[in-house]
């Protein structure tokens, strides 16, 4: 199947991470260096070429946002989220001032969501000294059943 693409520009790159996953497209992340679009798409890209909105892609592609990155940003500590719920790691980030998308695969429900914890986060945490520019977004993996996560690794 082909879809129409979603028209992203300026609007905040979680917000179209979310429906271009709702229309069957994963997305790649890029930055693009801005004073005033600091968190928001500046444009998309498919198989490296510019795509505007309303272009036709196919279903199951791979597009790459370019998301605006002010590099005055301040610095700011990477908290470590691994093992927290969604509130709390919301809580955290909205604190921080920054931007972040929430992903879950197993979660289908609100009550999922809720007894969700954070298994994978991006940027990573890597020490309590290690900081990154405001303007990096948050990319949150999220698992309802945490235990077959932890088997899994063994």
């Amino acid at each position: 199947g082909v879809i129409r693409q979603i028209g992203v520009h300026r609007r905040r790159h979680s917000q179209c991470a979310h429906m271009a996953h709702q229309q069957g497209i994963a997305v790649g992340w890029g930055l693009g260096h801005t004073v005033s679009a600091n968190g928001a798409v500046l444009e998309q890209l498919f198989r490296g070429k510019k795509v505007a909105g309303g272009s036709k892609i196919p279903i199951g592609s791979r597009i790459t946002l370019i998301v605006g990155q002010n590099d005055m940003g301040e610095p700011i500590l990477t908290p470590d989220l691994i093992g927290r719920s969604y509130f709390e790691s919301m809580s955290i980030l909205n604190s921080l001032g920054v931007s972040y998308m929430f992903l879950c695969s197993d979660c289908s429900s609100l009550e999922d969501s809720l007894a969700a914890r954070v298994i994978l986060q991006s940027p990573e945490f890597i020490s309590d000294s290690l900081t990154i520019p405001k303007s990096t977004p948050f990319t949150i993996t999220l698992r309802k059943n945490i235990e077959e996560v932890i088997e899994n690794q063994d």
